[in-house]
């Protein structure tokens, strides 16, 4: 019998590429008895067709990926469940576990998970979560977990994943079961919840047993949820437990059981709990605190943790600049925490802005025992006389990158490449044209059009601009891998006439958004747990 690999035009993907599986020879079937439809879809070529993805290594041994109808579309990123099986099944408390795709009314489906425990074993849907995402990008995790008794399979033994969603009840969709009218909240903070979630995730109806993830929701409109919990009822509710427990009864009971301190505006609590010094995260441009939600699991329980959200256009952010950002930054922290040791994490453009709130804080006496730069490279970095040479290398770094990805990522992992790199590259071109537009009508005394007054445009342009100071202190960088357009590999990400203390660079394999997405999230928070705690002996 032969076997080969085919792309989605039916095509052989040679050698390494991964692809359908399909096979031919003497012992496989000539055809169906009088289906001429099924022959047509079973058959190309003479090969038959056997639905099963897989792929060849390099000694001729087939490895069996998943069967292409249970292939998970999350809105355009195909996920195969077995993935997302393996990763739930490392748990010690998982005897079995199915992934599926449930219905999502933005992204078309998602991530659903149904596991069987161990015998006398316990754990909870949320420490699932928690446990897969220290091993699967943060798209990948299941929005879902239901832990039953077993799993449902048919006559050959298999699990049923194709309509699984339905067979457990899970339902994604807004409206697609009975919904309680509104009279049936039992509290005040029930239909002040309900009010926030229908607005924040255009919605019409919400029920008081309703998921926040389940109705659409995702990290960045949880952050929205909870920083507007502070600004219009001037309560604090923690990120984290808030993605513990994201069912709108559960949500109200939390808030109405605790008597929460209001925050300062633009800060959001990811956990209040214990009496150490505070972690102060910031993001980068899209204002998501996720990754910090995922650190935030792996740091010590009594660790509080706190985010910044991205603040809105004005003429004072336009015209400060990223110094004028850190010093609203530092009001808002010293509201938190009066006194130091501070100690300060930032992403990307964060990693920028911390570094000048530690400059500033410092330069006041203040007690700064950590800073923590993920994927940040220095805006002003200038290689001098070598830089043509060093940018040729990088440049032809890259080229090679993307031509080993193409060369062996088979029909479908090259188009998945071609399709994240052309997104990637028509971003960029828009947010060119767009601050560009954006530097010709934002001067002193002029305001932008109503149009380009977006916080990336200032903070981009801020970022261009920014001439970091020289700084003494403890510094940690974490850095991706894989090579990214002006992002040069140089020592400390660039910073090394910077940072003239304590500075330590730490080199992750993978892409940005893998590092950024908490891939790492558990190796970059024992690192700075251990940091955290080294600094408070010292303090």
């Amino acid at each position: 019998m032969e076997i080969v690999l085919l792309d989605e035009k039916g095509e052989p993907t040679g050698r390494g590429g991964r692809g359908e599986v399909a096979v031919r020879g003497e012992t496989i079937t000539s055809g169906y008895l009088d289906n001429a439809r099924a022959n047509e879809a079973a058959f190309v070529n003479g090969w038959f067709r056997t639905g099963d993805q897989g792929y060849l290594d390099a000694d001729g041994y087939l490895f069996l990926t998943g069967r292409l109808k249970e292939m998970i579309n999350r809105g355009g990123e195909k996920i195969s469940p077995r993935e997302i099986e393996e990763a739930l099944l490392a748990h010690p408390e998982v005897a079995e576990a199915v992934a599926f795709a449930m219905p999502h009314p933005r992204l078309g489906e998602d991530v659903g998970a149904a596991v069987v425990l161990r015998g006398g074993r316990q754990t909870s849907p949320q420490a699932l979560q928690r446990f897969a995402a220290q091993r699967l990008a943060d798209f990948k995790v299941p929005r879902v977990i239901r832990i039953v008794p077993e799993i449902p399979k048919g006559p050959t033994g298999k699990p049923l994943r194709v309509g699984l969603a339905a067979a457990l009840g899970v339902e994604a969709v807004p409206g697609a079961r009975e919904r309680r009218h509104i009279s049936s909240f039992e509290t005040e903070w029930e239909r002040r919840l309900a009010a926030l979630w229908r607005d924040v995730l255009g919605v019409e109806t919400v029920a008081r047993d309703d998921d926040f993830f389940e109705l659409g929701g995702d990290s960045a409109l949880a952050t929205l949820v909870t920083a507007r919990l502070g600004e219009q009822f001037g309560v604090t509710l923690p990120l984290a437990e808030f993605f513990e427990r994201p069912v709108l009864a559960e949500v109200a009971r939390r808030l109405e059981s605790e008597q929460a301190r209001p925050l300062p505006d633009g800060v959001v609590a990811l956990r209040t709990a214990g009496d150490r010094p505070a972690l102060f995260c910031h993001p980068g441009l899209t204002g998501s605190l996720r990754l910090f939600v995922d650190l935030t699991q792996h740091l010590a329980p009594e660790q509080p943790v706190y985010g910044f959200t991205l603040p809105r256009w004005s003429r004072e952010l336009a015209d400060g600049g990223i110094g004028g950002l850190a010093e609203a930054r530092i009001g808002q922290i010293q509201a938190v925490q009066p006194r130091g040791p501070y100690f300060l994490v930032g992403a990307c453009l964060g990693g920028v802005v911390a570094l000048e709130i530690a400059q500033r804080l410092a330069a006041r006496g203040e007690a700064v025992g950590l800073l923590a730069m993920v994927d940040t490279f220095n805006p002003a970095w200038n290689a001098g006389s070598g830089g043509l040479a060093l940018r040729l290398r990088h440049g032809a770094g890259r080229v090679a990158f993307h031509l080993k990805a193409l060369a062996f990522g088979g029909p479908i992992g090259r188009k998945e490449h071609l399709r994240i790199r052309a997104q990637t590259f028509l971003r960029a071109r828009r947010e060119e044209v767009g601050l560009l537009l954006y530097r010709a009508f934002a001067r002193p005394d002029s305001e932008p059009p109503r149009w380009l007054r977006r916080t990336e445009y200032a903070l981009r342009l801020a970022e261009r601009r920014y001439q970091p100071s020289r700084y003494a202190g403890r510094v940690l960088l974490f850095a991706s891998s894989d090579p990214r357009a002006a992002v040069y590999p140089v020592p400390l990400m660039g910073w090394q006439d910077v940072l003239c203390g304590e500075a330590v660079e730490f080199r992750f394999p993978g892409s940005h958004e893998g590092l950024l997405a908490g891939a790492h999230a558990s190796q970059i928070a024992r690192l700075i747990s251990a940091c955290l705690d080294e600094a408070r002996c010292r303090l």
